[in-house]
């Protein structure tokens, strides 16, 4: 929906950098919105490669061709102890599942549709 107000208003769209971007363990807001499945560790990490993914395949989850606009994306909170979504040192320990399954993703460069 932004890309396409960009467009409209500039002629382009130009590069998207997601900042504190991803999931809280066990959120307050999913604990009262139950559409939402409560984040656990398990969901925490594979919801975040699902997104790494995104840019190692060229593809969103639905499918459909990563945009070249989606730049970046930078994941809530790294490290904080007094911050309950980092992935070091938080209050709610470490998110190992996610460290270790994220540190599993091969190197690879990111291809934009100028590169294929």
């Amino acid at each position: 929906m932004f890309a396409d107000v960009f467009k409209k208003e500039i002629g382009f769209v130009p590069p998207f950098v997601v900042g504190e971007g991803g999931w809280k363990l066990s959120d307050a807001e999913t604990k009262l919105d139950t559409r939402f499945l409560p984040i656990d560790d398990k969901l925490h990490a594979q919801y975040h490669v699902a997104v790494f993914d995104w840019f190692r395949t060229g593809k969103l989850s639905d499918g459909k061709p990563l945009p070249d606009y989606l730049f970046a994306f930078c994941p809530w909170m790294l490290s904080g102890s007094n911050e309950a979504g980092a992935w070091f040192d938080s209050l709610t320990g470490d998110r190992t599942q996610t460290i270790k399954a994220i540190s599993a993703i091969p190197p690879f460069t990111r291809k934009f549709s100028w590169d294929k």
